[in-house]
């Protein structure tokens, strides 16, 4: 049996973006917006260093 320890184990459960200036770990976006016809914005914020900038994906029909 594979053991995780508890960061590993989050990790797998969700993916996670780096901060494009740190590297540091972000795991929520400060806010999220849905734009219309399946596209979604993100808005992150680094608590390590301040840098700010958005992420945008488009939803796929199931």
């Amino acid at each position: 049996m594979v053991r995780l320890s508890p960061t590993r184990k989050l990790d797998v459960m969700r993916p996670v973006l780096k901060c494009e200036d740190c590297g540091d770990v972000l795991y929520n976006p400060e806010w999220s917006e849905f734009l219309g016809e399946g596209q979604v914005r993100h808005a992150w914020r680094c608590e390590a260093c301040g840098c700010r900038f958005e992420t945008t994906f488009r939803l796929e029909a199931a």
